[in-house]
Parts: structure tokens; C-alpha cells; sequence
């Protein structure tokens, strides 16, 4: 009998789903990364005001995850030039944009046409080919738009402006101008999917502006697979700050609807004190594992912590987890 292998579909941004996607390619199934499009700061954003393209810098990262060769390809495609009229442009942004031009545009074949060249493990989309801006309502009424003005980038690079954001009035939602559609091929994904995971990643400007492109939440919603939220470790200052993870399950469940997600993932572990003590000097803390299973969702805490420099999820236990699932 014919044995298909079962689909996995991943929806988010940001090094969270590289994490994520390093983890699972080591296993047997079909992968599909479904990735925000409202990037606009760094690399991705300059290439984006200046050449008119879509943000790549999140595709980039789930390319080089599901690649064969990883650890070179990370080395190489993100390498980031620093002198000069190239400087804090990453290799892999020109090669993308430069093969997009060749394609006259075409940001999907250019897209395919890497991940053969990287041989892969699976496929990357972008939840739509329409450009697209996000936008942050204040709790105080006050307008921020731009991903990475929410996320408090300095303009177009990767060092976050602490000064403006620990005094920002904290954020009431968030949307999308213009309303735009889904790609055709990743609401397929998503229908076809036997498991759906959204995150680990920023709260809103990785996760969400996905539920914000017409058809993605709908498709999720159908789809009567096993959904994951797989929640952050720390929160985010100017997105989630003192946030636990009832807050962070309440925010999500208003843009995707409330009992559709099945399980959930969070961290019960903890870090060296050394280094939580430079993420408090950063304003930021760890996400309180406050969520006990119900009847309809079902809660799995685990130590995910790794590493000594950077508080992240270990991608080898995350994947077992899953896998598990």
C-alpha cells in the first residue's frame, strides 16, 4: 500500500521558526513553513523600500534551516557586509533578490528555485505575495507602523532601541494594511496539514500578522488536525512585556479564535542567573508556565532551555516533543 508521508505545517517568523525547523527536518515527514511578510527593518527592509521586493529576511532563515548543509549555509547566507554602500545587507538577501529580478519578479519560483539548490527538506512560502504593513494600536490610542518600529529596531539594524520601548504604552492590536489574501499554496498546506504548529516567535509581528492575511486563520480553523502553540521562553519588550502564558494564549486566541489550538507548549525550566540578570537589564523576563491542561487543550511543560549566551529553545527536545504529539 501506498505509505504517505504525514504533513506537517509550521506558521511564524523570526529565529523562532528557524529553531523550530531545525529540530523537525530530522524526522520523516513532509514540512511546510508558512512565513510572515511584514518584515520591514534591516536588510530586508532596505531591499524592500529600494527595489520593491517582498521582506526575504525571514524566508532566508527557514531556507537555511531545512538545508542539507546547515551550519555552512548559516555561515554564508548570513553573513552581513559592514563597510561601505553593501554594509548591513546579509549575503543571503542579495542572492534572493537578485534571483527575483532574474525572475522578473516572480518571488515564488525564485523561492522553489532555492530550496532545489539547497536541497531542502520540505518547502517555504510566504503567506501571501501581497505587500503588506503592519500596524500597532496603543493602549493609550496612539498609531506605530512598521514591524520594526513595534519590535523598536533602530532603522534598518538588528540593535533594539530600549530607551523608546520601556516607556511605550503596551499594545492593544494589531492589523494589516492592505487586507490582503493568502497564497493559494499555503492554504492548501494548511488544509492538507495532519499537524499545525504556530510559533515560537515575536507575539506580534511573527506570529499573528499570518492570522491577519485572509484565509490563513479560516484554513486553521477547518482543519481538524492537532494544533500547537508552541510559547515564547522570555517575554518581549514592547510586545509582551510581563507577560504570562495565559497572556500570551488570551492575545492569540483573538485573532485565531478561542479552542481551536489543541495543545501548547511551554517552558518550565530556567536559565543561569548570570544571564537572566543581562535579559532584566533588558527588560525582559521569564514567560510563567501559568496554563494547567483542560478538557480541550492539552498543556506540556518541559525544560526547553538551551544554551549559556542566549535564552532559546533546545530544537532537538522541541522536535521530540512534537513528535511525540
Amino acid at each position: 500500500m501506498f505509505n504517505r508521508k504525514r504533513k506537517i505545517v509550521v506558521i511564524g517568523g523570526g529565529t523562532g521558526l528557524f529553531t523550530l525547523l531545525s529540530g523537525l527536518k530530522e524526522y520523516d515527514y513532509d514540512l511546510t513553513a508558512i512565513v510572515s511578510i511584514a518584515d520591514d527593518g534591516g536588510s530586508s527592509g532596505i531591499l524592500r523600500d529600494e527595489l520593491g521586493f517582498l521582506p526575504v529576511g525571514d524566508i532566508r532563515n527557514c531556507l537555511i534551516a531545512l538545508s542539507e548543509s546547515k551550519e555552512l549555509m548559516y555561515k554564508f547566507f548570513n553573513y552581513r557586509f559592514e563597510k561601505g554602500s553593501l554594509s548591513g545587507h546579509s549575503v543571503g538577501n542579495m542572492l534572493i533578490a537578485a534571483l527575483t529580478h532574474i525572475n522578473n519578479g516572480d518571488f515564488l519560483k525564485t523561492v522553489d528555485q532555492f530550496s532545489s539548490i539547497l536541497a531542502i527538506k520540505g518547502r517555504v512560502l510566504p503567506a501571501t505575495l501581497e505587500k503588506i504593513t503592519l500596524f500597532a494600536k496603543l493602549e493609550d490610542g496612539s498609531m506605530v507602523k512598521g514591524q520594526a518600529e513595534i519590535d523598536g529596531y533602530k532603522k534598518y539594524s538588528h540593535i533594539i532601541d530600549i530607551n523608546k520601548l520601556k516607556n511605550r504604552a503596551r499594545i492593544s492590536s494589531v492589523f494589516v494594511k492592505p487586507e490582503v489574501t493568502a497564497l493559494s499554496e499555503a492554504i492548501k498546506a494548511i488544509s492538507e496539514a495532519n499537524l499545525i504548529i504556530l510559533g515560537p516567535g515575536s507575539l506580534y509581528t511573527s506570529i499573528i500578522p499570518n492570522l491577519l492575511i485572509k484565509g490563513i486563520p479560516e484554513a486553521i480553523k477547518l482543519n481538524r488536525a492537532k494544533k500547537i502553540y508552541v510559547c515564547n521562553i522570555m517575554t518581549q519588550i514592547g510586545e509582551t512585556d510581563n507577560f504570562s502564558a495565559v497572556d500570551h494564549l488570551r492575545v492569540l486566541e483573538n485573532y485565531l479564535g478561542k479552542d481551536v489550538l489543541t495543545h501548547i507548549i511551554l517552558n518550565n525550566g530556567t536559565a543561569p542567573e548570570k544571564l537572566l540578570e543581562k535579559y532584566r537589564n533588558e527588560h525582559q523576563e521569564l514567560v510563567s508556565p501559568d496554563i494547567d491542561s483542560t478538557r480541550k487543550l492539552k498543556v506540556i511543560k518541559e525544560n526547553f532551555i538551551k544554551g549559556n549566551q542566549l535564552v532559546r529553545h533546545d530544537s532537538e527536545k522541541l522536535a521530540k516533543v512534537i513528535i511525540r504529539i
